[in-house]
């Protein structure tokens, strides 16, 4: 078997970072659970379906290390400006950084900020609304 391969994601074990991928120009070959690379700790496993790229190792175990996605026409980046980190958790959730404007965009249904050193947790909607109240009481939702 090659040492680098492309395959789609067939099966995840999000408990355990695993998951196995099927190689389609194999006869539908289906790989054991390999693990799928950390990026220093983050965690964002794929979704079953998405392609991605696989190192097999040469040991002769059959073992190897899911790379991850990658980009291309079909899946093409959704910024791609030099300077932007960003970040896709979900449709409807993401984080952006701009380096030239400094910047920062978070995009979610809800945000919860949350101090742990001093245990305060708040919502966006109740901050706006204290602000709100400390300017003279304006309305909002």
């Amino acid at each position: 078997m090659d040492n680098i391969r492309i395959g789609t994601v067939n099966t995840i074990d999000y408990k355990n970072g695993i998951l196995s991928v099927i190689y389609e120009d194999r006869d539908d070959c289906i790989t054991q659970d390999i693990p799928f690379l950390t990026f220093n700790g983050e965690y964002k496993m794929p979704d079953i379906g998405e392609k991605v790229l696989v190192l097999n190792l040469s040991n002769g175990a059959g073992m190897g290390i899911c790379l991850g996605t990658y980009w291309e026409e079909e899946n093409a980046p959704p910024i791609g400006k030099k300077g932007v980190y960003y970040k896709k958790i979900n449709d409807k959730t993401s984080i952006q950084y701009d380096v030239s404007t400094k910047s920062l965009v978070i995009e979610a249904e809800h945000l919860v900020l949350k101090a742990t050193a001093d245990g305060v947790e708040t919502t966006l909607k109740d901050l706006i609304k204290r602000i709100e109240k400390l300017e003279g009481g304006g309305t909002s939702g």
